[in-house]
């Protein structure tokens, strides 16, 4: 026994046994008790430490676990401190660059009156849509990384590398130059993802002068509006090939551009005014020329003569031109005249499109009509997303919450995904 539990022992002795008091039989008793008591009152004090203190590993480990854990990435819009917020537009103003610092270092520059949105971060990247523009990343390679760019119908797939990404709406010009890595597109065109990396520049174009066709053979079209889902691109035939150019050093000569043949049934044929086919003056990008010649042949018989790719051509032209009326008035002569066509379904998606600025409830009543009649369709995906962002616009996250899980169910990486997710909360 040691010093201590010596002085202990006599503390209780002394407590407990009158030390004045002349000795008896139950002197000793009491002593034992005493000493039992102590005894007990020590092994409880031991158990209580003991518990406590398996109680702090737990409690430890737990705080450690958790901050291990992989957070999904937050960014920074500029010089701002505050974070950016999923699923909101990012715009750089004219004649300025804007910065979006992400949190594990990625880097992504917007050169002027260029728009993006982030619709979604995880642990590993972000989903991100270019709506026009041009912007430069710098994506941190990890061996996690998982970052997809959206620009027009085109994905750009990214583990961690230095590229410029560009789409314009105007033209539907994709174009990709890279600095370093590799990254992987896929879209409309591309029969399988196509590798570009090193110091190549990748260019596709749906209003690229077409392949080489007969005049009566499937029918030539750009792709009228960016497509945002991948999942369901458009088909096409097999002679509609992209080109992977060197880099900055090769001769200009070899930037060639992929065109985009679309799958329509049914010739090409002429329009009544016997000039060339809007179909093909739209693959090419002259969408001015195509309401100037509809407009010499006179509108009423361009809509009611035309056919059905040509009619559908001389649609996205006015669009394109910024004649929404004239647009209008074109998709609802191809349903009309029409019905029960791609062209009449791609009508109904961008009669859509023509009236959310205007009439919110009858936009996304076209966008129903359009995913009830091609439910596989192209614009699916961007159509049950506008669908979602008209509604929690117009009555509220409560009543888009079942409209944002039917789209997590169909298109759970798709680009309105963070913008559901959103909606359905934590």
């Amino acid at each position: 026994m040691t010093l201590s539990n010596l002085e202990r022992a006599a503390n209780v002795i002394r407590k407990s046994v009158a030390v004045d008091s002349e000795g008896g039989p139950m002197q000793g008793v009491r002593l034992v008790e005493a000493l039992k008591r102590q005894i007990r009152k020590r092994a409880q004090a031991r158990r209580l430490t003991a518990a406590a203190g398996c109680a702090l590993l737990v409690v430890g480990a737990l705080v450690a676990v958790r901050q291990h854990q992989p957070r999904d990435l937050t960014y920074q819009v500029g010089t701002s401190k505050e974070l950016g917020v999923v699923g909101n537009y990012v715009s750089a103003p004219t004649g300025k660059s804007l910065n979006l610092h992400f949190s594990e270092g990625s880097q992504v520059v917007l050169e002027p009156r260029t728009r993006v949105r982030v619709t979604g971060t995880t642990s590993h990247g972000a989903v991100m849509i270019l709506e026009d523009g041009r912007a430069r990343a710098d994506i941190v390679h990890r061996n996690s990384a998982d970052w997809r760019i959206f620009a027009g119908p085109y994905v750009v797939g990214v583990t961690g590398t230095s590229f410029d990404v560009g789409y314009d709406v105007k033209t539907q010009t994709f174009e990709l130059k890279m600095y370093s890595g590799m990254v992987k597109v896929s879209g409309p065109g591309l029969g399988s993802p196509v590798e570009v990396r090193g110091t190549q520049r990748f260019v596709l174009s749906a209003n690229a002068t077409e392949s080489a066709q007969e005049p009566n053979s499937a029918s030539v079209h750009s792709e009228p509006e960016p497509n945002i889902d991948s999942t369901h691109s458009p088909k096409v035939d097999a002679s509609a090939a992209a080109a992977v150019l060197g880099g900055p050093n090769k001769s200009s000569g070899n930037n060639l551009v992929a065109s985009h043949v679309g799958s329509v049934s049914g010739a090409a044929t002429a329009n009544t005014s016997g000039a060339e086919s809007w179909t093909r003056l739209g693959a090419r990008g002259q969408h001015h020329r195509i309401v100037e010649l509809a407009e010499q042949q006179g509108l009423e018989s361009a809509t009611t003569t035309a056919s059905r790719p040509d009619l559908f051509a001389l649609g996205n032209a006015a669009r394109f031109a910024g004649k929404s009326g004239l647009a209008v008035k074109v998709y609802r002569a191809v349903r009309e005249r029409f019905s029960n066509s791609e062209e009449a379904n791609g009508a109904a998606f961008f009669l859509g499109r023509l009236s959310e600025s205007s009439d919110p409830a009858q936009a996304m009543g076209w966008y129903e009509r359009y995913v009830a009649e091609a439910p596989t369709g192209a614009w699916v995906a961007d159509a049950l997303g506008r669908h979602l962002v008209l509604l929690n616009g117009t009555k509220g996250p409560a009543s888009a919450q079942g409209a944002a899980r039917d789209y997590l169910e169909r298109f759970p990486n798709g680009p309105y995904a963070g913008f559901a997710r959103k909606i359905l909360g934590p």
